[in-house]
């Protein structure tokens, strides 16, 4: 038995000491912003549920236009709750950064909560992860709300 638990705390000593060295350091940048949105039917909106919305993401850290396409939606188990997913692509001045969005939407309170995880971008923003959060209300014609979390790049 005390050979096991040896076995067991060397590949965990490693793991401490490589984090503490910077075996794999990422640089992440917070992001704490707001956005707005309006729904669009312009001829580039292609989502398969007629679902497009056009809008600005403004923050110290991440500022730029929005678009978003939603691909899914369906109504959940809960009376008034519709679940969806989609692409928000956000353009800035650097680049672009597209981000896999899974929502949920109060359709009697307006509420909105969302998880996106970066899956690509161009310029600057090419090669970056992370995730972020947005919540906010609904309005007649589109949506307010904020962003929150980290973009990080692998060094």
């Amino acid at each position: 038995m005390q050979r096991m638990r040896w076995h067991l705390k060397v590949p965990a000593a490693a793991m401490v000491l490589l984090a503490a060295c910077g075996g794999t350091e990422n640089r992440c940048v917070g992001v704490h912003a707001t956005i707005a949105t309006s729904y669009s039917t312009a001829p580039g909106c292609t989502s398969p549920v007629g679902v497009c919305t056009a809008g600005n993401v403004t923050s110290e850290t991440l500022q730029g236009t929005t678009w978003f396409s939603a691909s899914t939606t369906q109504p959940g188990p809960p009376p008034g709750l519709d679940f969806y997913t989609g692409d928000l692509v956000i353009t800035t001045a650097d680049g672009t950064v597209t981000l896999h969005d899974y929502g949920v939407l109060n359709s009697s309170s307006g509420l909105y909560f969302e998880v996106q995880e970066v899956t690509s971008g161009t310029g600057a923003q090419a090669g970056k992860t992370g995730m972020l959060v947005s919540q906010g209300t609904a309005t007649s014609t589109g949506f307010k709300g904020t962003l929150s979390g980290s973009f990080c790049e692998l060094h």
